[in-house]
């Protein structure tokens, strides 16, 4: 801003230029920027409150040939440039240059008193979208956000999960000495060198930090290698839990989680959540600012803890170590430091919590029992084991198991063993409850037979009897009228042996059942029909033999020739028949004539 004596030489200088001849105008603003130190330029804007001219505006003022649709199209191509990072990496000079070489735009001004067209400056264009709106500072802006609240401590907590500024290097593998925590090298540990990342994987340091959203109240936890279901399971557990110490009040169920997509949503977490009754959240991947309270939390952290750690590297053997440490620090940080927006402490805005507001929960080892994988239902086998997750595991303790039936089995990561079966069951007070039942894994020995299988000729196991059988041998005990096992085998080997000592007769309903009678129905006569038999047919030699027993002393040697000529194929019963009682009657053969 001019001063006030540079404002006077300026009133004087506009009443000069206003009655200079033309062409000593720019002498005049030349050597008044010489005589105050600044530019022309300044110089003319400094005297846009001095002077005052009577031209009209242009009619054509505030209007650009460029069009907003054409601005649309340049606009796209820069955005399409940005990162993430917000660089810029499409120049507007080449962005103009590719749609007019595409034909996208025209770009260009018309003189309408010549004609003659003329390409738009790149300044020309920038102005008109910077007037649109479309300049690549503009977009880069970010999305409004909408403020979040909670009505009480534990409504909600953001909870995320990210890799440390450290990570663990073991002893005897790189330094040759005791464990040491080393910070990480930014030359070295690049995202764009793989090969070093991987050579520290097993070595990271993961850190997990909550932060109550109504409170503020900031809880940190690191543990080892990567981000994980169990780990997220882990944390919860630990928030929720009691801790058992008075200087550390914050515990409870809280009624919902906020998390971001991976493995802090994976399947094992929203399973707990279920389980405890939380709800959870899922944000939209890359918007950090849906939970921007914890990643606030997390650059705290790095800036009041993490950034001293490096002065006491020696105190940091392990994860225990590191995690009493952090444990200390977030105490003292949440009991004395205040909140900007409550403007109290965070403990002490989390003690305002009300008893129905706070849902005190089961111990940490009892809630990690909560976290299970998918549940499958794998089929009892006859050897009382069921196969899951690639591997036998006994279910001879699981109780009310059958074999052939399914038993419902999942994966508890945080629990001995990691398989469990569940069983629901009931209370004495009528309510259904679901136990957990450890299973143990069938191990092999060298032959490949299972580890606890009898040896031949050496021992005898007999495993459990399942409740299909303990209910088999008592509908047999039932069925023999004995109370034990030995009497009822004995009493099925006795000769004569009858179930239920003949007390049962499953045709008792049938024998003293009332016979029903029944009125007769009407019905017609059958037509009668007769069935026609064909007669036998006999050959020559049968013929002759027939006649001969029938005819006695009247048969002649001359009748067999001539029942050969006469009838060659033979001839039926009836035929014969009718022969012989012609014959009785004295009608004799023709044996001469045939």
């Amino acid at each position: 801003m001019p001063t006030p004596a540079q404002h006077a030489e300026l009133a004087t200088l506009a009443a000069r230029l206003d009655a200079a001849a033309h062409g000593e105008k720019v002498a005049l603003v030349e050597a008044a920027a010489s005589g105050m130190g600044v530019t022309p330029a300044t110089i003319h804007r400094w005297l846009c409150d001095h002077r005052h001219s009577d031209r009209k505006r242009r009619s054509d003022a505030g209007k650009f040939c460029f069009t907003r649709e054409e601005a649309v199209q340049v606009a796209g191509v820069v955005k399409e440039g940005l990162r993430d990072s917000g660089q810029q990496i499409i120049t507007l000079m080449d962005a103009v240059a590719w749609c007019r070489a595409n034909g996208l735009i025209r770009a260009e001004r018309v003189d309408k008193a010549t004609g003659e067209v003329t390409p738009l400056s790149e300044a020309s264009i920038a102005r008109a979208l910077k007037h649109y709106k479309l300049d690549a500072r503009t977009v880069r802006q970010p999305t409004p956000h909408q403020s979040l609240s909670s009505p009480h401590p534990n409504w909600c907590w953001q909870v995320d999960a990210s890799v440390c500024v450290l990570f663990y290097l073991p002893g005897g593998q790189a330094t040759g000495k005791d464990y040491a925590l080393v910070p990480l090298n930014k030359a070295v540990h690049y995202k764009n060198k793989p090969e070093n990342l991987a050579a520290i994987e097993r070595f990271r340091v993961i850190r997990y930090v909550a932060t109550d959203h109504c409170s503020g109240v900031l809880r940190v936890k690191y543990y080892p290698h990567s981000e994980s279901g169990e780990h997220t399971v882990a944390f919860l557990a630990w928030l929720m839990a009691g801790k058992g110490n008075l200087a550390d009040p914050f515990h409870g169920r809280p009624f919902i989680v906020m998390v971001d997509p991976g493995a802090t949503a994976s399947g094992l977490v929203r399973r707990f959540c279920q389980q405890v009754g939380t709800r959870l959240i899922v944000n939209k991947a890359h918007n950090p600012r849906a939970k921007g309270q914890v990643e606030n939390g997390n650059h705290l952290w790095e800036m009041r803890f993490e950034s001293g750690l490096k002065f006491q590297r020696d105190r940091v053997p392990d994860f225990a170590a590191l995690n009493d440490m952090a444990a200390t620090y977030q105490l003292w940080f949440n009991a004395n430091k205040r909140h900007g927006r409550h403007g109290k402490t965070r403990f002490a805005k989390w003690l305002e919590i009300t008893p129905d507001q706070l849902i005190v929960t089961a111990p940490e080892a009892q809630l990690l029992k909560l976290a299970t994988g998918k549940p499958e239902t794998p089929k009892v086998a006859g050897d009382l084991t069921v196969r899951f997750a690639g591997q036998k595991w006994s279910v001879r303790d699981v109780p009310d198991v059958v074999i052939g039936r399914a038993v419902t089995v999942c994966w508890a990561p945080l629990t001995e063993g990691g398989a469990v079966a569940l069983v629901d069951q009931r209370t004495e007070d009528g309510r259904q409850k679901t136990v957990q039942y450890p299973l143990e894994a069938v191990l092999k020995g060298e032959h490949g037979f299972p580890v606890n299988a009898a040896t031949i000729g050496v021992e005898f196991k007999s495993p459990p009897d399942t409740v299909a059988v303990e209910n088999a041998k008592e509908l047999s005990r039932v069925a023999s009228g004995t109370s034990t096992l030995a009497e009822d085998e004995a009493a099925r080997k006795q000769k004569g042996f009858v179930p239920f000592g003949g007390a049962m007769n499953p045709f008792k309903t049938a024998e003293s059942a009332a016979p029903v009678t029944y009125l007769p129905r009407i019905g017609k006569a059958m037509e009668p029909f007769a069935i026609e038999t064909a007669a036998r047919k006999l050959n020559v030699v049968e013929a002759a033999a027939a006649m001969k027993a029938a005819m006695g002393d009247a048969w002649h040697v001359e009748m067999f020739d001539w029942l050969a000529r006469r009838y060659p194929e033979g001839l039926t019963e009836d035929v014969l028949e009718r022969l012989i009682g012609d014959q009785e009657s004295g009608v004799r053969c023709q044996v001469s004539g045939g």
